[in-house]
């Protein structure tokens, strides 16, 4: 298991600034409008919510600012068949460690909801 200080990210907060951004989507979802920093203390985190909640809203966020591409993929596959993101990737500061995250693979916000369940 890795210790906390081992994890690749570490945090997920607003800038600080970002106070004056606030407005129109996606703040206007109660999850960014009082959003507090989301300190991450194990290797696998569960996000779960209500639909509509945001919860998709900041995954995306997270791998955009992370270097993925917001439709999926790996940081090496960009493109876009239209710009479907939010603005929250701008309004975030990821808090990672020293350690370097060579690989990673990103399923885009939407796949998640295509696999049927039984």
């Amino acid at each position: 298991m890795l210790e906390e200080h081992e994890l690749y990210l570490r945090q997920i907060r607003l800038h600080e600034d970002a106070e004056e951004k606030r407005a129109g989507y996606p703040f206007t979802i109660p999850l960014f409008k009082h959003f507090q920093a989301l300190t991450l203390h194990r290797p696998v985190t569960f996000i779960t919510g209500d639909n509509g909640t945001g919860k998709s809203t900041l995954i995306e966020a997270i791998a955009v600012g992370m270097g993925f591409n917001p439709e999926g993929g790996t940081r090496n596959f960009q493109f876009a068949t239209r710009e479907t993101h939010s603005s929250l990737y701008e309004a975030l500061t990821l808090v990672k460690s020293v350690r370097h995250c060579r690989d990673g693979f990103s399923s885009g916000r939407k796949a998640f909801t295509m696999w049927p369940l039984k």
